[in-house]
């Protein structure tokens, strides 16, 4: 049987840390600075795509962000530059010219 609890109110958030699935509800509350990354490694624009290749390989990151002048710029993916392998090299892996 489910059991909707109350989350506007004190009450509901205690009953919530103490019943089934308590430790979802403690988990929940956990903040990011908990579980980010420190050490960041970062790149910037002027990154070539063969570095990068050495990047995702050295660390077994899935991104990296694009900073400069200690801002970000965005973030590059393993799964987007895999995408830009694939459509460099077409379906067959031929360089398309």
């Amino acid at each position: 049987m489910n059991r909707i609890l109350p989350t506007s109110t004190s009450q509901g958030a205690n009953d919530a840390t103490r019943g089934p699935g308590a430790s979802m509800y403690r988990f929940l509350e956990r903040t990011a600075d908990q579980y980010m990354t420190r050490a960041v490694v970062t790149v910037t624009r002027e990154v070539t795509l063969r570095e990068l290749e050495g990047l995702f390989e050295k660390h077994d990151f899935n991104s990296f962000p694009v900073v400069e002048g200690g801002k970000i710029l965005g973030i590059v993916t393993k799964i987007r530059f895999s995408e830009g392998l694939r459509l460099y090299h077409g379906s067959d892996g031929a360089a398309l010219r």
